[in-house]
């Protein structure tokens, strides 16, 4: 199937404390979100314009999928049988795709930049979905004014150590930049198990130090199941001389995760183009846009429900039986 790249935004829904509701007021809110995009209901902006959701669906019971369209005025530049120049003004409407998960906190935005169209961009979007959210929240006697934060996280470097040192992940890539501007503790173990080459390494180290000739570093592991730079003597001492700047690495469950010093929650992904609208073709849409946002490391798991999962495992199965 045909695809084309989106860019997507994380927002954390601040104002609104997913601890204190019960689960099935979670569900109710899901279910809400999907049942107002079925009705004939717009809200407006101060110029008039309208706005709502459309076509959303339940991809767990409490995570939502759809898209929110936005009325605005689109001016037409035509020529009629004699080439004589005419112009109209006409009303258009633009979609653009969203995830709520609402166990997380957390809602994604499709993002795209519109030439001559300010009811489009991203500012503008945001108030909306917060508009709608917060109508959508109070109609079920949860009265709070949602706010929508685009994630600006920043990962300190003991941060980046201690993720580099859990045992529980894999790393398969690390890169540093200013690299051997810091001194590497002399508690600092580099070479494990054949502790008798520690001597040798910290003096290559120092050797790059004095003659710099290194600004970044980037250490990929070995495409072998196993293969992890926590063995690696050459990335120990980068990680502790230097700045970290990323830190992919495999979870538990086998799953990508990308740990970048500094996040914006920003991401690109490749969107299936379906030529009819069906509930298959929007499950893929979704799945998606899920599979790339569960990457992004903030500091904690992102769609990780066990409902989420079994879903994304379905749609792997029928690829995998796609490709055979």
């Amino acid at each position: 199937m045909a695809s084309e790249e989106r860019k997507f935004k994380i927002h954390i829904v601040e104002r609104f404390d997913v601890a204190a509701l019960r689960e099935n007021q979670l569900k109710d809110i899901a279910s809400a979100i999907v049942a107002g995009s079925a009705q004939a209901k717009w809200w407006k902006a101060a110029d008039g314009l309208r706005f709502s959701l459309i076509k959303c669906f339940l991809f767990a019971p409490d995570v939502v999928c759809g898209w929110i369209t936005q009325e605005h005025n689109l001016e037409q530049h035509l020529y009629d049988d004699k080439k004589q120049e005419t112009k109209q003004n006409v009303d258009s409407y633009e979609d653009r795709f969203f995830v709520v998960l609402l166990s997380e906190n957390i809602v994604i935005l499709e993002w795209r930049q519109f030439r001559n169209k300010p009811p489009l961009n991203l500012p503008a979007t945001v108030e909306r979905m917060e508009l709608i959210l917060t109508d959508i929240v109070k109609g079920l006697g949860v009265n709070v004014a949602i706010k929508l934060a685009q994630i600006d996280r920043e990962t300190p470097k003991d941060e980046f150590i201690k993720l580099f040192y859990d045992h529980n992940y894999q790393m398969i890539q690390v890169a540093v930049e200013k690299f051997g501007t810091e001194i590497v503790s002399s508690d600092v173990v580099l070479v494990n198990p054949n502790k008798h080459l520690e001597g040798a390494a910290r003096e290559l180290i120092r050797h790059d130090v004095l003659h710099p000739s290194i600004s970044k570093l980037v250490a990929e592991a070995k495409e072998d199941r196993n293969a992890d730079l926590r063995a690696s003597a050459i990335t120990r001492a980068a990680l502790h001389s230097s700045q970290p700047i990323l830190i992919k690495y495999k979870d538990g469950r086998g799953q990508i995760r990308i740990r970048k010093k500094t996040e914006k929650g920003e991401i690109d992904v490749q969107i299936p183009i379906a030529e009819t609208d069906t509930a298959e073709s929007k499950m893929e849409i979704a799945t998606s846009v899920i599979n790339a946002i569960k990457k992004i490391d903030i500091g904690r798991d992102i769609a990780e429900s066990a409902e989420v999962n079994r879903q994304l495992d379905i749609f792997r199965q029928t690829e995998d039986k796609d490709g055979d």
